[in-house]
């Protein structure tokens, strides 16, 4: 049985140290879930992008490493979604202007235009949906109404009892 050494040893020194385990104990499975669902659609992120760039932004797409980020100057940075931002690079709507120390500098080509957001596919659902709560809504108003008047006749009645 190993005894601790090293910087904690005198802490413990009669304790074993325990071999690290390579085995993931987590209940995340690499192999049946390769890899988390995005929280922001590809389409968003490319709106982003895009209204980022118009608004005077540089996106710095990293070299060396997977990385993407906004920088407008004087230390102005906000990160961006590095497979969105190497997406668009490869569409060919992005046009090199420099280097910094975090990979090269890109901004809009000026013929790039926006992607439309996704058009809705259940406007009628939502006209339904809109009228019934309109509906919901009056009735609650008379409702209420009709409960304020009473209370309020009911006040009257009060004050001549006490008169």
């Amino acid at each position: 049985m190993p005894l601790r050494t090293g910087y904690l040893a005198h802490f413990s020194p009669n304790i074993p140290a325990t071999a690290m385990s390579t085995a993931s104990t987590s209940p995340y499975d690499k192999e049946k879930f390769p890899g988390a669902a995005p929280s922001v659609s590809t389409e968003k992120w490319l709106n982003y992008i895009y209204r980022k760039l118009q608004k005077g932004y540089y996106l710095i797409i990293g070299e060396q490493r997977k990385i993407a980020n906004f920088y407008r100057g004087y230390g102005e940075m906000e990160a961006c979604s590095y497979p969105v931002a190497k997406k668009l690079l490869d569409r060919g709507e992005l046009e090199p202007v420099g280097k910094h120390f975090l990979g090269t500098m890109y901004r809009l080509k000026s013929e790039a235009q926006p992607v439309p957001p996704p058009a809705s596919t259940s406007v009628e659902d939502e006209e339904e949906t809109d009228l019934a709560l309109a509906e919901e809504a009056e009735e609650l108003e008379e409702d209420l109404l009709e409960d304020l008047a009473e209370d309020v006749e009911d006040d009257e009645d009060i004050l001549d009892e006490q008169t």
